[in-house]
């Protein structure tokens, strides 16, 4: 009986010990689990801060992106679009091509039928509706037919003046979209360049200088085209009108010649 007492105690002693060891094995296996996730949190925190991309300069990554041949050409597309924008919406205006002095002084002298101070009034002026009134008055006296033939060839001309300057604002708005293109294709052909030369699969990083110069040589072409077509466009209708106001007017003092002033 005694032997069974201390082989049972014996047992119960060796059990558990057993339970203990497994107990520190599975807290020590736990211990170090939780560590390496600790510091395998701590190095990919820090990869990922070291992987960060730094903030640099708007200015600067689209210099980066675009390249220099392309930095000058929009740099002097959008340095003549400016210009013509400005040049164009001061020299266009209904003021300047038709004024309201010219109008009304040279109303004002037929009507006191002052016949040769309204010429000397529209020939010495250099705008659009006074070269007009100067050709048509002198053909006068050879008939309306003839003094309005005079007027609408004056017309003709200085219209054609008109759209010859205004033409370079619409060549911008084709030449810029067409400049971007020829960077898209440039992009693609120094993205596929590296992947063509590389012995192996090449990072995204080395592929995204050609794509970057593909995409953003597109869009600043874009952002140039599309003003410069709507301005072109609204100027083209502003000038039509003040050229249709201008012929009208003429005829009415034609008209108004013929009548002896009234």
């Amino acid at each position: 009986m005694f032997r069974c007492l201390t082989c049972g105690s014996l047992g119960a002693l060796l059990f558990s010990a057993l339970l203990l060891a497994i107990y520190a094995g599975t807290v020590t296996v736990a211990t170090t689990s939780v560590a390496n996730v600790a510091v395998a949190a701590d190095d990919a925190a820090a990869a990922d801060e070291a992987a960060a991309p730094k903030k640099e300069n708007f200015l600067v990554w689209l210099y980066q992106a675009l390249g220099w041949k392309y930095c000058i050409a929009f740099g002097v597309i959008s340095f003549l679009f400016i210009a013509f924008v400005f040049k164009y919406s001061f020299s266009m205006r209904r003021s300047v091509l038709m004024p309201d002095e010219i109008v009304e002084g040279f109303d004002a002298e037929i009507q006191e039928k002052h016949f040769s101070e309204a010429y000397e009034l529209v020939s010495n002026d250099e705008s659009f509706m006074a070269q007009v009134l100067a050709a048509g008055l002198p053909r006068l006296q050879q008939g309306r037919d003839a003094a309005q033939k005079a007027m609408e060839d004056v017309i003709a001309s200085e219209s054609m003046k008109l759209d010859h300057q205004l033409s370079y604002v619409g060549l911008i708005a084709a030449v810029a979209p067409s400049v971007g293109l020829l960077g898209t294709v440039d992009g693609m052909v120094a993205s596929f360049s590296v992947i063509a030369n590389s012995a192996s699969t090449p990072k995204p990083s080395e592929l995204a200088k050609g794509i970057s110069m593909a995409l953003i040589t597109t869009m600043v072409g874009l952002i140039f085209s599309i003003p410069a077509s709507i301005f072109f466009a609204l100027m083209k209708n502003h000038i039509n009108k003040i050229i249709f106001d201008i012929s009208v007017k003429g005829e009415q003092f034609m008209d108004q010649l013929l009548r002896g002033g009234k």
